[in-house]
């Protein structure tokens, strides 16, 4: 795969400093050849884009796919300013299973994963809640997830389903 479809890397959204809330995905997905349909490139264009630290509220003005989200944050009284979401693989890919293996991926990405494996450490010691979107590799990569009483694994495939989750989780911690 050309490095120059994988120009705009996710690494993590939202607010990596003091969130009350950590959502594990994988990758951003989306086409990375139909750039004009993944909205980082149209945040670029208007200059908000950052591929770490970016607030969930400016993107959710560019991808509807947050609504949902935020639907479920306001229903608990969190803002989305309380909220980091980690991806595991910073480049778009169709699906999860064209993220390349572990050995082929930049230095770039292996950094990034590192850096979200320490935040997610880091949050994990100070007992914030971790809701994983999509967890399996995460387990893989800590593997004290599996013990963690803040953690919930989704188990459904449909977001709506998954939000549903996230509510009733929500409900319990925060």
């Amino acid at each position: 795969m050309s490095r120059d479809l994988y120009d705009l890397p996710v690494v993590r959204l939202g607010n990596d400093r003091n969130p009350r809330l950590v959502i594990l995905l994988w990758n951003p997905g989306g086409n990375p050849q139909w750039s004009k349909r993944l909205p980082e490139y149209a945040m670029r264009a208007d200059g908000c884009y950052a591929p770490t630290g970016m607030p969930l509220d400016g993107l959710q003005e560019y991808n509807g796919w947050w609504d949902d989200f935020f639907n479920v944050f306001k229903q608990v009284n969190l803002k989305s300013s309380d909220v980091l979401v980690l991806e595991y693989y910073p480049y778009h890919t169709r699906d999860v299973s064209l993220i390349p293996n572990y050995n082929q991926w930049t230095d770039y990405a292996k950094n990034a994963l590192s850096e979200n494996k320490k935040l997610l450490s880091k949050f994990m010691y100070k007992n914030i809640p971790v809701f994983g979107y999509y967890y399996s590799h995460w387990i893989r990569e800590v593997p004290q997830l599996k013990d963690y009483k803040l953690f919930y694994k989704s188990r459904n495939r449909f977001k709506k389903s998954k939000c549903k989750e996230l509510y009733k989780f929500l409900q319990e911690v925060v």
